[in-house]
């Protein structure tokens, strides 16, 4: 049976600007190894530490690749958030708003 095309369709093959939040710690000196990502880290007093690396990504497949490196490095992925969308051969400063995701739609975890 074929599946009906999303209402709102995704394209997989333009760059994006994300957002991930990761329980633990990653060495900014990392970036290199996620994509160009920038690295911060965020400690609480009697809390586990976080990290966040935002940036942007050619495509969701360099998405994969920074999550399965995560993945690779035992770090519980908290949240992965899209900021903004790029159209290919637009100036960056014309971002798209990305794809309006319900309250009941949207989830924290992954």
């Amino acid at each position: 049976m074929a599946s009906l095309p999303p209402r709102n369709p995704f394209l997989f093959d333009i760059p994006a600007t994300y957002q991930i939040i990761v329980q633990g710690k990653i060495d900014p000196t990392w970036s290199d190894r996620l994509e160009g990502m920038a690295i911060w880290q965020e400690v609480v007093e009697s809390k586990p530490p976080v990290t966040t690396l935002e940036g942007e990504l050619g495509d969701q497949a360099a998405l994969a690749g920074v999550l399965n490196t995560i993945y690779e490095l035992h770090l519980p992925v908290l949240s992965v958030k899209l900021l903004e969308i790029h159209k290919e051969d637009a100036n960056r400063n014309n971002a798209l708003e990305p794809p309006h995701i319900s309250d009941a739609d949207q989830h924290d975890a992954i």
